[in-house]
């Protein structure tokens, strides 16, 4: 891990004078600072690194860095610069920051093995670490520039640029456990290079030493971690280590020395579970304001707060103290097993997979993917694929990689556009326009013959007749869109606000009718639980799907139509519901699946509300390019019948937000707390307060609903354990006594799922986070009937809808408490009563949604500091991002489309003998072929990744076999030879000769 934080003059001196404890073995005094250089300890010293350091010829002691800090020139170095004050190599303004600290760590696992290891293995471990530090500072000194941000402190040549690095190594953290890390503290100057022309007219090079700006730094530090991860690796097996792929708590890739697991990395981090904690509290505390601090400022701010002073131990001390920890903490066989693992294990080197690189999530869930981003995902692609000790040619490679990934000739239609540093894939516009030009083609068919005018009277008559039989009147907007459903066009749009019986009314009506004629119907959704309340309007259970599973029973793995599918499905009707929330990928795959089909599309959905999570805005495109007589508009809402909570919900989606703060305060619906800890408990004591079922506290991210769920739940069970107190005979439905913190997994952006502690108990109510193959769907909410501890997981039992289901938390842990839920979660959603906390992060988009799920109440929630900024942006539309339209994209996919049709079928690409791949591929995925889907991928990769973990254990067994059979052989040897020694040494009978022996 690798992260960057600003540092002060307080910080650099408790450095020095830790340092200088660690060197002469505790003793602190003025005289040992001149001495510094010539004592004889088994600290790893601080070192001076960088082309500075280098140049000026000097290394490491108090009173260098004491002249450093000062911005001057330290005695005895080589001055080659030219200083306009003397000495000094910049100037020092008061208050200054110093420097930036550059605070590298390796895994917990390399610190548990530095604790364990002779001095040797110590020296080893720390060569590698100080080894990767200086990799990286390659990296560093090419994101640094001048502070000065005149043009002409600008123009310089990054490559060129010298900076200057004092490293400190530390082996524990403050609760001195085992935490090997370094404090590379970047000086706040550095030298630049800049072109100027002489008096002459040359070109010459001329180099200042100026302050530094290190902001770049700040902008790419997941990029800086990753690659410092992958170059510490390679240091580390060069030097005889054997490690493995592993994930950060945080879901981030990293890795792991052999022998070690990630329970047992667990045990020896006390101190990071010191600071989640106090994070929780500092959530609860600073409530709603802690969600705008980055979850790196939130850590700093814990760190500070829980660290205490270090103790003033010597070297030597330290290590005795470390080894103590772990030995305690370790059995023998775990020790034992640890060392049989890093004995027999072999570092292995995988291929790097282009094509299954380019369908990694962030490509899935992105129409563009930022440079740094790409290359952090390349960085931790490519760490076991190679030897990637060197950073410089480590660069090289991830840019050869992105220029190849550019290259559709080689492949095809995954390869990536550039366009103003960020890229996208040529699949993705593929299936963005392929879907609109499906869609087009669908909203051709449209029959003016005599059988289909005649079909367009029954479908009438039907309407007749669903009208008297509706158990409430169809108004205007209802009644003109089912007649367009009535139509019996190839495509039909219907667009509805929320709340405008989308569902109710089209969408049912719709269903009957089509099956009246004989069709089959499926009902579709992005989300389980919406496709699943379709069958209340009349759709089959079975034909009640999600987007993704009803591709699955399309396709086949290979992403070939099925024909029994084809074969049984012709003639069918297509119910897309919340059709903004469908991406373009799969929009491409389902209007494919219809005209092979021969099948009809109905889109019902509101792009007023929020969109995909995946690429594209294809339901908001289709409407501006298909003819409008296939479009039908719903604009009034049937949910909120009358009163505040109708014009709550209007104001939102007309974005008149000053219309929704009038309405919110004359019925007293508008909380504005003075702090954010004053808000977020009344946001969750008018919440318990409700005796309503019906009800629901909105949330947009994560961080918002782990501090409201805990709130809540803290409440609820404080309640209980009180009543319990005063009636000894109420009997809690909570088993409160009996708590335990479960770790759950949640989707987390882009990065795919990360994982979270949280108190779980007997009683608690849970919102299912994930699919749970056919027994559980994502959104489904649950009550858990027991919980029992496993080793290291949880056997959960909890009451779905009315079964029991049972699950382990290593299997599955996609669950949460259900007092809050997100947004996007809420849309297609209806409550009684909803109470939204506010965002200053809201857009028009997700407001709306917020604000009109409400049937009767609907509540506002808000801090002072952030009332202005809530309204200014809930009136602001959120940006859709899509290829379509971009000229460099577009250029790109037509020259793609021509080399296509000009190059031989038979033409092969071979990549660094790893990739294979012919155009001729390429040229079926421009047909009806689908890509593979997420789901896909997914089984793929981790088949691939359980088939290698088989062949791992094999081979591990093989080895211990023979290992075995070795050490028989071995003792049978040794016993034929004690045999042979014993028959050699065996003494004759003694004959005196006096007779002759019996």
């Amino acid at each position: 891990m690798f992260s960057i934080e600003k540092t002060g003059a307080g910080m650099l001196d408790y450095l020095i004078d830790n340092e200088t404890v660690q060197v002469t073995s505790g003793k602190l005094n003025n005289d040992v600072f001149a001495k510094y250089l010539d004592v004889d300890s088994k600290h790893f010293k601080a070192v001076l690194s960088g082309g500075m350091a280098d140049d000026m010829g000097i290394e490491y002691s108090p009173e260098v860095m004491k002249s450093l800090m000062a911005g001057k020139l330290p005695e005895g170095a080589i001055n080659s610069y030219k200083l306009k004050n003397g000495e000094n190599l910049i100037t020092i303004k008061d208050n200054h920051q110093v420097g930036t600290d550059l605070l590298s760590s390796p895994p917990k696992s390399v610190s548990i093995e530095f604790a364990l290891s002779d001095y040797e293995g110590k020296k080893k471990i720390v060569e590698a670490m100080r080894e990767a530090d200086l990799e990286i500072q390659k990296f560093i000194s090419k994101k640094v520039k001048p502070s000065c941000d005149l043009g002409e402190y600008q123009d310089f040549d990054p490559s060129k640029t010298k900076i200057m690095v004092a490293s400190f190594t530390h082996y524990e953290d403050r609760n001195i456990e085992p935490h090997l890390h370094n404090h590379g503290v970047l000086m706040n100057f550095a030298e630049f290079t800049f072109n100027r022309v002489n008096e002459k007219g040359e070109m010459v090079e001329e180099k200042k030493v100026l302050a530094l700006d290190p902001e770049d730094m700040f902008k790419c530090q997941l990029e800086m971690s990753s690659i410092y991860d992958t170059i510490l690796n390679s240091k580390l097996r060069e030097k005889g280590y054997k490690t493995e792929p592993a994930l950060t708590d945080k879901g981030h890739e990293t890795f792991r020395l052999c022998g070690y697991t990630e329970e047992q990395e667990k045990r020896l981090s006390k101190r990071s579970e010191e600071i989640k904690k106090f994070v929780k509290k500092l959530e609860k505390k600073l409530g709603f304001k802690s969600f705008l601090m980055a979850e790196a400022e939130l850590n700093k701010i814990a760190q500070k707060a829980t660290k205490e002073n270090k103790k003033n131990l010597t070297t030597d001390e330290i290590w005795k103290i470390i080894k103590d920890v772990v030995l305690n903490t370790f059995s023998k066989e775990e020790i034992a097993d640890k060392n049989r693992a890093q004995r027999f294990a072999t570092n292995t080197l995988e291929d790097f997979d282009m094509n299954e690189f380019l369908e990694r999530n962030i490509f899935n869930t992105n129409t563009f993917v930022s440079e740094t981003e790409l290359r952090k995902e390349l960085s931790n692609a490519l760490r076991f694929c190679g030897n990637h000790g060197n950073y410089d040619l480590f660069e090289k490679e991830i840019n050869k990689a992105i220029e190849t990934m550019k290259d559709y000739t080689k492949l095809g239609v995954n390869a990536l556009v550039e366009v103003d540093g960020n890229f996208t894939k040529l699949s993705t516009y593929q299936n963005e326009k392929k879907s609109i030009e499906n869609l087009l083609l669908l909203s051709s068919k449209v029959s003016n013959d005599e059988y289909s005018k005649a079909q367009e009277e029954k479908n009438l008559l039907l309407l007749d007749k669903f009208k008297s039989e509706s158990k409430f009147k169809l108004n205007a907007g209802q009644e003109d869109a089912c007649a367009l459903v009535a139509k019996n066009n190839g495509l039909t749009i219907v667009v509805g606000d929320a709340g405008t019986g989308k569902t109710t009314s089209v969408i049912k009506f719709a269903a009957e009718m089509h099956k009246a004629n004989g069709s089959k119907v499926f009902g579709l959704s992005t989300q389980t639980i919406t496709a699943k309340a379709l069958q209340e309007a009349g759709i089959e259970k079975e034909n009640c799907l999600n987007t993704t599973k009803f591709l699955m029973q399309c396709y086949d793995k290979q992403g070939r139509y099925k024909q029994d599918f084809i074969k049984e499905n012709q003639n069918s009707v297509f119910i897309i519901d919340e059709a903004g929330m469908v991406g373009a990928e799969h929009y491409k795959k389902i209007s494919d699946i219809a005209i092979a089909t021969n099948s009809k599309l109905i889109l019902v959905g509101d792009q007023k509300q929020l969109s995909s999570v995946s690429y594209g805005n294809t339901f908001a495109q289709i409407q501006e390019e298909v003819d409008k007589s296939n479009i039908s508009r719903l604009i009034i809402n049937t949910r909120q019948k009358e009163g505040a909570a109708k014009e709550i919900a209007e104001a939102y989606r007309d974005k008149d937000i000053d219309k929704v703060f009038e309405v919110l305060e004359a019925n007293n619906l508008l909380f504005v707390g003075k702090t954010p800890k004053e808000t977020m408990n009344r946001i969750v004591s008018d919440y318990l307060k409700d005796i309503n079922s019906s009800k629901v506290i909105l949330c947009g991210t994560n961080k918002e609903i782990d501090v409201v769920n805990s709130l809540c739940r803290e409440k609820v069970i404080s309640e209980e354990v009180k009543k319990s107190k005063q009636d000894k005979n109420y009997k809690s439905s909570y088993d409160y006594e009996n708590q335990h913190e479960i770790t759950i997994s949640r989707r987390n952006g882009n990065r795919g799922f990360s994982r979270k502690e949280a108190m779980f108990c007997a009683g608690d109510e849970i919102v299912f986070l994930k699919n749970m193959g056919n027994e559980l769907d994502n959104g489904q909410i649950g009550r858990i009937k027991s919980i029992n501890k496993n080793k290291d997981s949880f056997d959960i039992v909890a009451n779905v809808d009315g079964k029991e289901i049972k699950f382990n938390t290593n299997k599955y842990a996609f669950f949460n408490h259900s007092f809050a839920i997100s947004s996007h979660k809420s849309q297609g959603k209806t409550y009684e009563k909803t109470y939204h906390l506010g965002s200053i992060m809201t857009t028009a988009n997700k407001s709306y949604v917020d604000g009109s799920r409400q049937k009767v109440g609907y509540s506002l929630y808000l801090d002072e500091g952030s009332v202005e900024k809530f309204k200014k942006n809930a009136a602001k539309s959120a940006k859709i991002v899509t290829t379509i339209g971009n000229k460099v994209v577009e250029d790109t996919y037509n020259a793609f489309t021509n080399f296509i049709k000009t190059s031989p079928s038979s033409n092969q690409h071979l990549i660094g003998g790893i990739i294979k791949d012919n155009t001729q591929k390429y040229a079926n995925s421009m047909s009806n072929k689908p890509l593979p889907s997420d789901r896909e991928i997914l089984e793929k990769y981790e088949m691939k990744q359980r088939q290698k973990r088989i062949d791992e254990e094999l081979r591990q067994r093989e080895i211990e076999l023979k290992r075995k059979l070795a050490d028989i052989e071995r003792i049978e040897q040794n016993y034929k030879n004690q045999q042979n020694a014993m028959t050699l040494q065996k003494p004759t009978p003694y004959n005196s000769g006096r007779g002759m022996s019996r």
